[in-house]
């Protein structure tokens, strides 16, 4: 989060304030075409949350915050829909989202040091492509 911070601060003209809660970016983005974007939020330390990555995204796209809302819920509706149905998704330069089996087995209680059953369960994956590596190493 701080090299995005850090990022923002080098392509945007911003008034930052810290506080206990993170970082706030009060300011303007500027893009290629050359337009400015005003754009409220707050970064973390450590995470970014799901209205953060919208506020973001909306800005550096141009559309409105309700309608990359609206594709970014309609986005995680689908991987979820797609992975209950056991398909795999590959978005080439990403990634590849997947299912994966766990068998059922046997496991002991913490507490108690009772052996317990631990059922099957499918759980999803990803799995990030090389353009995502190489941006998150390079």
């Amino acid at each position: 989060m701080k090299k995005l911070a850090s990022n923002l601060r080098e392509s945007a003209r911003f008034n930052q304030q810290v506080s206990d809660s993170g970082i706030w970016f009060v300011g303007q983005f500027l893009y290629s075409c050359g337009r400015y974007y005003t754009i409220k939020t707050t970064m973390k330390e450590d995470s970014m949350n799901k209205g953060e990555m919208i506020t973001l995204a909306a800005a550096k796209s141009g559309v409105s915050k309700k309608e990359t809302k609206e594709v970014v819920d309609a986005l995680v509706d689908l991987v979820g829909d797609v992975l209950k149905g056991g398909d795999t998704i590959q978005i080439a330069g990403f990634g590849t989202f997947k299912v994966s089996e766990r068998a059922a087995r046997q496991g002991r209680n913490p507490k108690t040091g009772e052996t317990i059953q631990i059922a099957a369960s499918r759980s999803p994956s990803f799995k990030a492509g090389k353009a995502l590596k190489d941006k998150v190493n390079g």
